[in-house]
């Protein structure tokens, strides 16, 4: 069951990628 572990951490590490690449888009003033 190790997949499912791997799995879950790649959609963790992509969750707080997303997050901060939209956290980047707002600092950037309108």
């Amino acid at each position: 069951m190790n997949d499912e572990k791997e799995i879950a951490q790649t959609i963790i590490d992509a969750q707080k990628m997303r997050e901060e690449s939209y956290e980047e888009t707002n600092h950037i003033p309108t």
